[in-house]
């Protein structure tokens, strides 16, 4: 559970966290996303443990937002991807969640005979489309300038509701990369009976 694909499941976690659901629709959630983990080990469910472990955890949430490649791997067994980043964000009651992914894309070997890159290699469909991206240089203005659009357009692939893709490309011998910045969203205030209806 190390691919790129990962990390867009992740993006679209945290925005799905970041709803403003009731405390009880919130726990009746993670409930059955902790099922799932168990069952298919899926990195979105993971994200869901995460972020409650966060909510409760004042000391795991701090070691979060510091160092969020770590914290996944001493506390959750997880491993971000090699030429991957990931930067959480502390979000604020009532501010959107972000959910963004800048995705770098190698130049294609000047001798034009380059291997694909570990970080796309094993995540379907970035092998291609570098590939593609490498052999066709109007797909790969397309990708640049709107990469949703062509992902959904050439490879019927679509990218998670509210997550913004960027894809560049890198400088001359500047390695495969991505980044994903997400928003954790602020801690939910348990449900209250409000005074009037006591």
């Amino acid at each position: 559970m190390t691919r790129m694909g990962d990390l867009l499941a992740l993006a679209a976690a945290a925005l799905a966290l970041s709803s403003t659901a009731s405390a009880a629709e919130t726990e009746e959630s993670e409930a059955s996303e902790l099922r799932s983990v168990v069952e298919s080990e899926d990195f979105s469910a993971l994200w869901v443990r995460v972020s409650a472990r966060a909510w409760s955890d004042e000391r795991f949430k701090e070691e979060l937002l510091a160092n969020p490649a770590r914290a996944l791997e001493e506390h959750f067994n997880y491993r971000v991807p090699p030429g991957a980043r990931l930067v959480v964000v502390e979000g604020r009651p009532g501010q959107p969640a972000t959910s963004e992914l800048t995705v770098r894309i190698p130049r294609r070997p000047r001798n034009g005979r380059g291997r694909i890159p570990a970080l796309f290699a094993s995540s379907e469909p970035w092998g291609e489309v570098l590939a593609r991206a490498w052999s066709d240089e109007r797909f790969k203005e397309e990708l640049l300038a709107n990469p949703a659009r062509a992902l959904e357009e050439h490879f019927n692939y679509r990218v998670p509701p509210g997550v913004r893709l960027r894809v560049v490309e890198g400088r001359p011998g500047q390695p495969a990369a991505s980044t994903l910045k997400v928003t954790l969203s602020p801690t939910p205030a348990p449900f209250r009976v409000p005074c009037c209806f006591c």
